[in-house]
């Protein structure tokens, strides 16, 4: 008898009961319908207070050139290395805090684009990567502000920050509870490819591991910049849910049973909508070939 749990669903904001029994669809509703309710209730309910930041407007028209091996401050690039950049950090299960990682080899810094191309409900997304400056160049490359350039080294990263006023003052805390949330789904998931029955790439669940990032910035609060680095995914997706509860486009609250996840790929999950966080590859055209998917907070 789940009496109880159905009249505590119903006196909930969004609250909902389901019986799942041992039915993949019932699994897969269900997941959606949480993910859609929490975030709803994140996004909704907290952040109307919050003050929009006027200084970044999106470009999804943007584009880079992945063919040029430099980042140059006249191309819009902020660039930090030498006594302007402190290190890259991964949240530690050990720990249960951060700790220092090592940089991509070479690697002296960090770079990303000063306008977003993308945002999500609480954050902007921006094109970044790691940098290197050579010592012996530091005078021409470096300390001219105006003349500003560097190597770009690594994987082509996302980088994302808040979108909200206080949010961004709250500094490496508003990051860190991101990392630490990414963290702990990433084991879950670790936890859950052990235990499912059949060895199905289907249903093989993975997150992207989350990289925290500090720069020196007087334009920040406490003269500190931290975003929050992810690595880029190459590729057409299929853009499946957001934090407005929408599943492709459409209100979960309509779908029924949902569509079907497909995955030719095998990059991520099984038969359940994606729980994705930001509206990256938005620039993707849908009409484009989907045949990857692939989970980001």
């Amino acid at each position: 008898d789940f009496g109880l749990l159905e009249e505590l669903a119903q006196a909930l904001p969004r609250g909902e009961f389901q019986k799942l029994g041992l039915n993949a669809a019932n699994l897969k509703t269900s997941f959606s319908s949480l993910s859609s309710s929490m975030s709803e209730l994140r996004t909704e309910g907290g952040s109307k207070m919050l003050t929009p930041r006027h200084d970044k407007v999106v470009d999804k028209s943007q584009k880079i050139d992945p063919s040029n091996k430099f980042v140059e401050v006249q191309d819009d690039w902020l660039i930090y290395c030498f006594e302007d950049f402190d290190g890259k950090y991964a949240y530690s299960n050990r720990r249960k805090s951060l700790e220092s990682c090592m940089m991509q080899r070479d690697s002296t810094g960090l770079a990303f684009l000063n306008q977003p191309f993308a945002e999500g409900a609480e954050r902007f997304v921006y094109r970044c990567t790691e940098v290197a400056i050579p010592e012996s160049q530091r005078d021409m490359w470096y300390d001219d502000d105006d003349r500003r350039k560097a190597f770009k080294r690594g994987l082509r990263l996302v980088a994302k920050e808040a979108k909200a006023v206080e949010n961004l003052n709250q500094g490496l805390k508003f990051h860190e509870t991101f990392a630490r949330i990414q963290h702990d789904a990433g084991m879950l998931a670790e936890d859950f490819n052990r235990k499912i029955p059949m060895k199905r790439y289907e249903w093989n669940v993975s997150f992207i591991k989350a990289l925290i990032y500090r720069c020196y910035d007087d334009s920040y609060k406490d003269g500190e910049a931290y975003v929050l680095v992810e690595r880029e995914l190459e590729g057409s997706f299929t853009k499946w849910n957001n934090n407005a509860g929408a599943v492709r486009g459409k209100s979960t609250k309509s779908l029924g049973d949902g569509p079907t996840l497909s995955n030719q790929a095998g990059l991520g999950v099984g038969e359940m909508p994606l729980l994705e966080e930001e509206d990256e590859d938005e620039d993707e055209d849908e009409d484009e070939d989907e045949n990857t998917c692939a989970i980001c907070l």
